[in-house]
Formats: C-alpha cells, structure tokens, sequence
C-alpha cells in the first residue's frame, strides 16, 4: 500500500508540473526587455515591464522612424532638416513647421521669457564660434568675434505663430541662428513615452542622452535611476533614487568642454557675456511631469550659476538637485521640492 501510495503521490506531483509548465507556456511572466539604438549623437535605452516580448520588439523600427523624423525638424547637424533652412531663410518670410519643430521651440522661447534671456534658444551663432556646434573646431574666440555674434542672439526676434493647427515661424532679424539641442532629447524623451503608452505598455523607463521618463512601475518595484558624480573621467552614482511617473534631466559642465592654455572652456554659454558659464555649480537634475521641460530647465539652471539658480528654483518651486564644487574642491549639494522629501510620489 506504502509503495502505491508513493507511486500515485508522484504522479500527481509530475502532473501538476507539466500542469504548471504548460500554463506558463500559456501565459508568460513579465520581464524586462531593453531597446537600444543611436540618435542626436548618443544612444538610446527603452526598457519596458511586460509579457509582450515579441510585440514590444517590434516597435524598434516605428521608434527609430520617429527620432528620425524628429530630427530632420530639429536638428542642426542635419543640413536639409527644417531648422537648418529656418537659420539659413531671411526675416519676416513666414515658414510653415512641423509637429515636433513648435512645441520644443515653444517651450524653449518661454523658458527664454521666464529666465530674462538667461536661457535663449537663439544661442545658436555662440554655439557655432565656441565649437560646440556642427562643427567642431575649438577655441577661445577673439573678443571682436564674441560681441559680433551676440548682435546676433535674441529669443525676441523669433516670431512663432499657430493658427488652424498650423506653426509657422518667422525671424526678424537675418543673422538669427535657433539651436534646440538643449531640448530636444527631452521632446524625443516625451514622444516615445507616449507612443509606448499608445501601443498599451504603461510600465517603461526612457532614456536619451541621459535624459529620462518612468512610468509605472518594473513589477512591484519602482524604477531606480541616480545622478551621476559629476567628475571628469568618472561614471558612477552620486544619489540614487526611484523616479515615478516622472522624467529626469540633468545638465552639467564637467565633460563637454575644450582646454586652451590650461583652461577648461565649458559647452554650457552665457547668452549675455558670451563667455561660458563659470560658478561653483557642477550639475543641476531637474525632475518634472515633462522631460522636454526638464531638459530646457536644466540647461538654464547651469547657465545661471548657483546663486541666481537657487533664486529661481525657489521662486518657481521647482523639483531640483543642485550639486556645487567646494571650497576644498570636493562635492556638496543642495535639494528642493520633491528631492528635499526624500520622495517622488505619482
């Protein structure tokens, strides 16, 4: 009796797995799956929570159609992309945009508005004379070369206009040069976040360039994602943290830059000296509903420096980490908002 007992105790158990393996056949577990790709001059990671493996791969192709068609509207490095021909076109000669030109220039002009002309998309011929445009021949230009090509720079010369669902953009002045690479990856950031929510997959993390957007959760845990040291030849964490239906920006001086008579000359400009901006503050990550908004926020916050951007992220009450080189050239940091609770709620 003992030994048909056991054997009929087996048989039910090996039933149960073939059971089990053949309703997991039927019904897969979630997983983490992981797009990667090249764009804007970086690379980037979509990781998204789901069962549908195969479905989700599949969007690789739709994704990179989309970056591409963000960037022949708003890429400078593209000759024939519609902001190149905007920056080549003479004032007051109205140019109809596409869908993904006006909502990042429109957010980059408010910043612009918001900041003074802190922060002003129209930094373009600066960007150019420093070398950290297309191309890419570094060096500290002549005073004569700087004062010539702020002549040039001015949000309030961009006339940007939507009527009918129709953007047209006009200059009014011809020298003016609009460059959105401070904004950009965050828009593409927002746009495949959105696309992904479209095709049914809510629980994602996004990522370009180190610009970032979460949504939901990876199973019963929260994305964890962390701001970088930022110390020149070093990739590693300063503060990690889980970002929850939120996006992340960060701008910082401490590897864009060229060195000149043993001078590090920073990406980050200065739209009203023309110099590159100089201050204690190293790194500024912005959290926010948008990473478009995010991103400009970010890069406007490094061209302040650290007094006048304190200023406006308490003003503005703003979701910021601040990180500062110290006196004995170590690192501190300052937090506000949602960053100062220790939390990031939904």
């Amino acid at each position: 009796m003992t030994l048909v007992a056991n054997h009929k105790k087996k048989l039910v158990v090996g039933f149960c797995l073939c059971i089990s393996v053949v309703l997991s056949a039927c019904y897969p577990r979630p997983y983490v799956e992981v797009l990667r790709g090249n764009t804007m001059g970086t690379t980037y990671n979509i990781s998204v929570y789901t069962k549908k493996r195969a479905v989700f791969l599949s969007l690789q192709k739709d994704i990179d159609a989309l970056l591409t068609d963000i960037n022949q509207q708003v890429s400078t490095y593209i000759p024939t992309s519609q902001i190149s021909q905007v920056n080549t076109s003479s004032k007051n000669i109205p140019m109809v945009i596409g869908k993904h030109f006006a909502p990042p220039l429109r957010t980059a002009l408010d910043i612009a508005k918001s900041t003074d002309g802190i922060y002003d998309p129209t930094i373009g011929p600066l960007v150019n004379l420093w070398g950290f445009g297309p191309h890419k021949t570094q060096k500290k230009p002549s005073e004569a070369d700087i004062a010539q090509a702020l002549a040039s720079i001015g949000y309030q010369y961009v006339d940007l206009r939507m009527e009918n669902g129709i953007a047209t953009i006009s200059k009014l002045k011809d020298d003016i040069q609009i460059d959105l690479s401070s904004v950009a990856k965050g828009y593409a950031v927002d746009q495949i976040a959105e696309y992904l929510l479209q095709r049914g997959f809510i629980n994602h993390l996004v990522e370009i360039g180190g610009e970032m957007r979460a949504l939901g959760k990876k199973g019963p845990h929260p994305w964890i994602v962390a701001i970088e040291k930022p110390i020149e030849g070093v990739r590693s964490p300063y503060k990690g943290f889980p970002l929850l239906n939120h996006s992340l920006a960060t701008s910082g001086n401490y590897r864009n830059y060229f060195t000149q008579d043993h001078v590090n000359y920073a990406h980050t400009l200065h739209p009203k000296t023309g110099q590159p901006a100089t201050s204690s503050l190293l790194s500024a990550s912005v959290m926010h509903k948008s990473c478009m908004q995010a991103d400009a926020l970010a890069t406007a916050l490094m061209a302040m420096g650290d007094q006048k951007a304190i200023a406006y992220v308490e003003k503005h009450k703003l979701d910021v980490f601040l990180i500062f080189r110290d006196e004995q050239h170590g690192l501190r940091h300052k937090k506000f908002g949602m960053f100062a609770m220790e939390v990031n709620t939904p």
